[in-house]
């Protein structure tokens, strides 16, 4: 039986809870969930033939989130396939964050070892504290030569899930 969950009761799971706990239940949940201040993905294959950092291709952008200058960030991006170019081995795949339309580093990067189909799943994070006011994430990427791909996808059977940005409180 699955366990269900209303602001009221739990049923066909937790029926030792009183009362006075399922306030305390209730209180723990709304908490998780308000940690999350954007959740952004992206459900199409991007091709990545930009050569430099700086002229990266974007994978995906968060909205923007307005920060107090205090309070640190965990931001999280997956994608379920990155991939570099395969015709020779050494070919790089960069993942950029970038904040504001300024690169604020590499959070991941994916190297051929040898001429042939390499797919990689990309899951990686970085924690800050933004300065205040309203701050946009990106995701880009870059290749070294030739063309690389960052995939994501609607899910369901033979497709790939989604890839995402997701922004929190750290």
């Amino acid at each position: 039986m699955a366990n269900t969950y209303t602001p009221q009761t739990w049923t066909d799971g937790v029926s030792s809870a009183s009362a006075a706990r399922m306030g305390v239940i209730e209180t723990g949940v709304q908490g998780a969930w308000a940690r999350e201040l954007n959740y952004t993905q992206f459900t199409a294959n991007v091709s990545v033939t930009a050569t430099t950092e700086a002229t990266a291709n974007t994978v995906v952008t968060a909205g923007a989130v307005t920060f107090d200058g205090s309070t640190a960030a965990l931001i999280h991006f997956f994608a379920p396939v990155a991939r570099p170019d395969t015709t020779a081995a050494g070919r790089v795949i960069h993942i950029w964050l970038y904040q504001d339309g300024s690169s604020i580093g590499e959070i991941a990067a994916v190297q051929t070892t040898a001429a042939a189909s390499m797919l990689v799943p990309v899951s990686c994070f970085r924690r800050l504290t933004p300065s205040s006011g309203s701050r946009t994430y990106s995701v880009r990427a870059s290749v070294d030569v030739a063309t690389g791909l960052v995939a994501g996808g609607a899910g369901g059977a033979g497709n790939d899930v989604p890839g995402f940005i997701l922004i929190t409180r750290a």
